[in-house]
């Protein structure tokens, strides 16, 4: 065994010195990955803690990440804390890019320790104007004179003056106006003005060699598709990347999309910037009908005999806990509604359990009051749900997709 492991040590030696390694391209984003399964990220490999949602998927494979499918990967990654998909994952839709950065932040400067790298130069003397200063892989121009505390601030977020003439590394070179606007700000925004700087240069990076789409070609977002079938400028194209659109550019892709109407990418692009909003969420809406009707259910159970207590029953994504016993025409009540006991042993799909008070509520009301305490379970089942997203509704920054509309639109 270990002239085996020997031979592979020398076999990777040779792939490196003479350089034929080739880089992984990256895969095809797949299907939900489930709970305990692992997503990598070039070197980065994090664990799924928890069941994600569909957007959150679509905005992870956006970043990058896929799902570690390879058997037996030799490769060597840095494994992120277990509690990092958990913060990603619990975080608001207007939190999420500021906890990510800073998962990423922690998690390199660690690594940058472990490693052997070049040692920060301590220096007392702060840069002078239209000089620069580099921080891993980010460089950023010095365009105020600043103070001696600002400097000292700037060192402790690891930014050094790069005086080395011949420096062959590559850089991110950030916005003239990034430096003016930490200069311009107070302590108490300072940080946070920071943070908004590395964001909007993290969606640049993500979103740039993005050529506006020809007409008669195709973008997708998610298992959608639609056609362009007019002329697109430059700033609606920047609105639909922001929503999550982008290029079909796979030559041989293999998953299946939803094709939207031909008329749907007139409507919003003939719509003004005003009107465009209400445009799109309203042929989405008209789409998501038209696919719940052709969605083909999985068929409904048989529906003989009552459940015991303990038991679980399911409704489509639902699921709900037997507290009590039920009769007979009460578990005719609830089939009616398309309850099922859950019978399948390894059932593999995720559901969202309802509160356990729920079934007792419905089974001890009355037959007149029963239908509408079932409606507000359901009610505030959902609610529930989006409640992060509706916290602070009317403080949600314009530029953001609108969310408070897409909660109105699709509330029970």
């Amino acid at each position: 065994m270990q002239s085996v492991s020997t031979v592979e040590k020398i076999k990777n030696y040779l792939r490196t010195l003479f350089k034929i390694r080739k880089k992984r391209r990256l895969g095809l984003q797949g299907s939900k990955p489930l709970v305990n399964a692992y997503l990598i990220l070039d070197r980065l490999k994090m664990q799924v803690t928890l069941d994600m949602s569909d957007d959150l998927w679509e905005w992870l494979a956006l970043q990058g990440w896929r799902e570690a499918t390879v058997p037996n990967d030799r490769r060597k990654y840095t494994l992120l804390p277990i509690q990092s998909f958990s913060a990603i994952c619990l975080a608001s839709r207007e939190e999420r890019d500021m906890v990510y950065l800073d998962i990423l932040s922690v998690e390199q400067s660690k690594d940058f320790k472990l490693k052997e790298k070049r040692t920060p130069q301590r220096c007392e003397a702060k840069p002078s104007i239209n000089a620069y200063i580099i921080r891993d892989r980010l460089k950023m121009k010095i365009t105020r004179i600043m103070s001696q505390e600002l400097w000292e601030w700037l060192m402790l977020q690891e930014w050094r003056e790069a005086t080395m003439t011949n420096d062959r590394r590559q850089y991110t070179l950030l916005p003239e106006e990034s430096f003016t606007c930490i200069f311009l700000a107070t302590k108490a925004e300072r940080e946070a003005v920071y943070l908004n700087i590395l964001r909007a240069m993290h969606k640049s990076e993500i979103k740039k060699n993005e050529p506006k789409p020809l007409i008669n070609t195709y973008i997708t977002l998610g298992s959608l598709k639609m056609m362009v079938t007019l002329e697109i400028s430059e700033e609606l194209w920047e609105w639909l990347m922001y929503q999550g659109w982008k290029a079909a550019t796979m030559a041989n892709d293999r998953r299946h999309y939803t094709l939207l109407p031909k008329q749907s990418f007139d409507t919003i692009c003939l719509a003004s910037p005003e009107d465009r909003d209400a445009v799109y969420l309203n042929t989405l809406s008209v789409e998501h009908d038209q696919h719940l009707k052709i969605k083909k259910k999985r068929q409904l159970g048989p529906c003989d005999s009552k459940p015991l207590v303990d038991a679980y029953i399911i409704r489509d994504n639902l699921k709900m806990k037997v507290t009590l016993s039920v009769n007979e025409e009460q578990w005719k009540w609830l089939t009616l509604q398309e309850w099922r006991e859950a019978s399948m042993p390894n059932d593999r799909r995720q559901y969202t359990l309802l509160p356990e008070e729920s079934f007792s509520a419905i089974v001890l009301a009355s037959e007149e009051e029963r239908e509408g305490i079932y409606l507000n379970i359901l009610c505030a089942m959902h609610q529930s749900e989006i409640k992060m997203l509706q916290k602070n509704n009317d403080d949600l920054p314009k530029h953001l997709p609108l969310v408070s509309t897409l909660l109105n639109k699709f509330t029970l």
